[in-house]
């Protein structure tokens, strides 16, 4: 008993820490917008059919910096549920930023409880999950669900039941189901707003170095979606890229085959410097390069100069199954210097397992050096 005692006070409070967290990020992002917010301009989008419609908010440089929008909205339709007003913001990406409630203004729950803390912080990691079971069903499918059950709004048969728990605020599912709709629908629009008007307008080189993540990321995309030498362009700003931005770009250049030699020798010095995160995206990258020959010889030499190379390049080379002879001579160079004796040996090792694999000038020079 004392055991499960502590299990469930250990969950307490690390579910109190959890909340706590959220609550204050919330509420610091929400200074920041209103420090920030300089101009507002319309977008001409609108949320729904009350025409909930959404700003451009300007930073004071007068950069474009997120979409914002003040809502009114009824929640559903009959007086189990007050209207809501509430303001929304979104990344220029189109992900939710963050929500606010005006002065005075609350949100209520079944027979108009209001939200407590614990609610406020929940429903902000409702709406941040974009993969959340919310988005299978509208407030008007719960309601039809709520009138053939004849339960309460938050019963136990009814709405409720079509739901897992944890996916909507306890005895608020219509709230939840509302809110994820008007901050995740509008994504698409939001994409195509900043990718028609804003990147087109500005610079997308102005987005890719921001603190906004996401942003950067779109502009990078579509910058390299709209170069005629998208690899140049790369190869040009990659060693410029905040490791952040760097990190999510990384299966994107793959997915675009973008696996030129000249482009992933030039991520040999962000491995230098880079996190564990880091090293692992750019291991995979290397990984998946059908023509290396430039990179291994790169990171052979580097090998010799920085230990920490020795791991990838060593996988490299055991991955491929044919080596350049130039390739084999550079391996032989690596195993005469290399200080190193378990470095060495092992290298070795794999060198004479290809044998039957050596050019003539490969097996001359082996036979003299007599291994």
């Amino acid at each position: 008993m004392v055991v499960e005692k502590r299990g469930v006070h250990s969950n307490f409070v690390l579910m109190f820490l959890k909340l706590f967290l959220a609550t204050t990020t919330l509420f610091f992002s929400l200074l920041q917008l209103d420090e920030k917010q300089v101009e507002s301009k319309e977008t001409g989008i609108v949320l729904d059919s009350l025409n909930n419609s959404i700003q451009l908010t300007h930073d004071q440089m007068g950069t474009p910096a997120f979409y914002f929008s003040e809502v009114f909205t009824p929640v559903c339709n009959n007086s189990d549920c007050l209207p809501i007003r509430i303001n929304l913001r979104w990344n220029l990406d189109g992900d939710f930023h963050s929500y606010q409630l005006p002065q005075n203004e609350i949100l209520t729950k079944t027979e108009h409880a209001p939200f407590t803390d614990f609610d406020y912080a929940h429903l902000d990691e409702i709406l941040r999950d974009t993969l959340s079971a919310l988005h299978e069903h509208s407030v008007k499918t719960l309601e039809r669900e709520h009138e053939k059950e004849s339960e309460s709004v938050d019963g136990v048969s009814g709405a409720t039941s079509m739901l897992p728990t944890g996916s909507y605020v306890p005895q608020a599912i219509f709230t939840s189901v509302r809110l994820w709709h008007l901050v995740h629908d509008v994504k698409p629009q939001l994409i195509s707003y900043t990718q028609d008007q804003l990147l087109l307008k500005y610079s997308a080189d102005q987005f890719i170095f921001r603190e906004d993540v996401p942003a950067s990321i779109l502009a990078l995309h579509f910058l390299l979606k709209s170069e005629e030498n998208p690899l140049q362009k790369m190869k040009d700003i990659l060693p410029k890229l905040p490791e952040s931005i760097l990190l999510k770009l990384m299966p994107y250049l793959s997915s675009k085959g973008m696996t030129d030699a000249e482009l992933a020798t030039k991520f040999i010095g962000r491995y230098e410097k880079g996190s564990a995160d880091i090293r692992e995206s750019i291991e995979t990258f290397w990984k998946g390069l059908d023509d290396s020959f430039v990179l291994k010889q790169n990171l052979l030499q580097k090998s010799l100069e920085n230990q920490e190379f020795f791991g990838i390049t060593y996988q490299l080379l055991e991955q491929d199954k044919l080596w350049e002879e130039k390739l084999y001579h550079q391996v032989i160079d690596f195993c005469e210097t290399e200080r190193n004796l378990s470095r060495r040996a092992k290298m070795k090792k794999l060198l004479l397992s290809r044998s039957s694999s050596y050019p003539k000038s490969v097996k001359k020079r082996i036979k003299k050096l007599n291994w």
